[in-house]
């Protein structure tokens, strides 16, 4: 099944972000420390894995998808260890059999992003929290650490920690009073969070970043990058994510929580699998962004519900429950028959065999062709400048950025004025000027109509947009186009 799901996922594009976490995670390889030399809000856990994953593959178009890949391997043993611990030990084989094929096949767009990452950490923890023969103090530092890491890549999954320890207390605490051992395994379980973290704000004390760090990631998020609209429309969005994109998956995950709850076995692993639906759903919220990604940590735990509850209900002779029998089946069938339809849908064909690149401004040839152009014509100190999603482009090429604020779409919605990040503005014009990139990279996409660019323009305002359309205008020439985007070189 991995080796089927492998064939499958190294073919499909990276999706912008990861992308993007590609490039930034290379740039601090060069030199180039996160925060203090390139903005971004993403906690720093996302760049350190794609440090790795560019440290074990190198710089290739499917590095990201493959680091993913390797990544998912542990995660598939996470959620059979914890359906097995919770004791279904079939329903742990057929999880871990069908999970490979249902993660690659949940979109570019869906597989390998943060929240899905985090929450394979967070159903690494929950075991943890689930009864075993053998009684140890490690269980609430090893659970601790799990969610720790969890909170380095998605902040908001710290939600999560004092769900776990609740809920695990009663099992770390065996014969011991309460008193004692809330606050021993509380000791333990917190040390385990704080490890993770600890080790960042550390490190970013040691390099010089931490005060980075807290702008972009907090007060830029807070202060700049809030979304101005009700969280009520939320519900329907999400609503079009679970009917949509895994409507069988829901259907399977919620009949088998109620087989599961209705036969009454290991009433705890339901409540843990409920808790991170809990921290999920909290993440969505708190972020108020809608994106589909968001709910991704869904999957998992919708095919833990499905797989245990069909276990739990099935039994022998058929007919000795026909109505329980007949709805754990029907469970099974959904999963087994979702997963093959994904499976059919996957093959790869025309027009883009498998990639999914239909609605990217580039595609992956153009991509590489335009990295290509870029090493051609530029020495490795020459910089380039990026505006819009197509960061394959700046990652390929292994140019470095001729900014800091190398997210330009997050970077933009700053306004002339505003405390501290007006600041911004005056910076990201100096830098321009300073040293003038070699080449920069225009997606027109990314521009409000009639914003102009490439076409050169005066420009009279303040806002980044403005100054990238004077800088444009001092000595810049189309070099090449694909779609929307327009490489620009400078004329010297």
């Amino acid at each position: 099944m991995s080796a089927t799901a492998l064939a499958i996922y190294i073919r499909i594009v990276p999706s912008p972000d990861q992308s993007f976490f590609d490039y930034m995670a290379w740039l601090n390889l060069h030199g180039v420390p996160f925060y203090k030399g390139s903005f971004d809000m993403t906690w720093p856990g996302e760049f350190v894995l794609h440090e790795l994953y560019i440290l074990i593959f190198g710089v290739h178009s499917w590095t990201a998808r493959a680091g993913d890949f390797l990544l998912l391997q542990p995660a598939i043993a996470a959620i059979y260890a914890f359906v097995r611990r919770a004791g279904f030990p079939r329903a742990a084989i057929a999880a871990a059999l069908l999970y490979p094929i249902i993660y690659v096949t949940s979109g570019g767009w869906m597989a390998g992003h943060r929240d899905l990452t985090g929450t394979h950490l967070l159903i690494g923890a929950a075991i943890f929290a689930l009864p075993s023969k053998k009684g140890s103090a490690w269980p609430p530092m090893v659970a601790g650490l799990l969610v720790g890491c969890a909170v380095m890549i998605r902040p908001t999954y710290l939600a999560f920690a004092p769900m776990l320890f609740l809920m695990a207390l009663p099992i770390w605490r065996s014969e011991e009073r309460w008193l004692p051992a809330l606050f021993k395994r509380g000791a333990l379980f917190g040390a385990g969070v704080a490890a993770p973290i600890l080790v960042f704000i550390v490190y970013a004390f040691a390099s010089g970043t931490l005060h980075d760090w807290y702008v972009d990631s907090f007060r830029f998020v807070v202060e700049v990058y809030p979304v101005d609209a009700s969280r009520s429309r939320l519900f329907g969005m999400a609503a079009g994510v679970l009917a949509g994109m895994f409507w069988w998956l829901t259907i399977a995950g919620v009949a088998g929580a109620l087989l599961w709850l209705a036969v009454g076995r290991s009433r705890q692993a339901p409540g843990l699998i409920a808790a991170i639906i809990a921290t999920i759903v909290l993440s969505y919220f708190v972020q108020n962004k809608g994106f589909g990604y968001h709910l991704g940590g869904l999957i998992p735990c919708l095919l833990v519900l499905g797989c245990a509850g069909a276990e739990a209900a099935f039994r022998l002779p058929l007919q000795a429950t026909p109505l329980r029998n007949a709805t754990a089946g029907f469970v099974a069938l959904i999963l087994l028959g979702g997963t093959a339809l994904r499976l059919v849908h996957s093959r790869p064909t025309a027009p883009d065999w498998g990639r999914q690149e239909q609605q990217r401004a580039l595609k992956l040839s153009d991509s590489i062709r335009l990295a290509a152009m870029i090493q051609a014509e530029s020495s490795p100190d020459d910089r380039l400048l990026l505006w819009g999603w197509e960061f394959q482009v700046a990652f390929l090429s292994q140019r470095l950025s001729a900014t800091r604020f190398v997210n330009t779409l997050a970077a933009r919605q700053i306004r002339p004025g505003q405390p501290l990040f007006g600041q911004w503005l005056t910076e990201f014009d100096q830098e321009l000027n300073a040293s003038p990139p070699k080449f920069i990279l225009v997606d027109q996409s990314a521009i409000a109509p009639g914003m102009g660019l490439p076409v050169p323009s005066a420009g009279s305002g303040g806002n980044m947009l403005d100054i990238l359309e004077r800088r444009i205008s001092r000595g810049y020439a189309i070099r090449a186009r694909s779609g929307n985007v327009t490489l620009l070189k400078r004329v010297d």
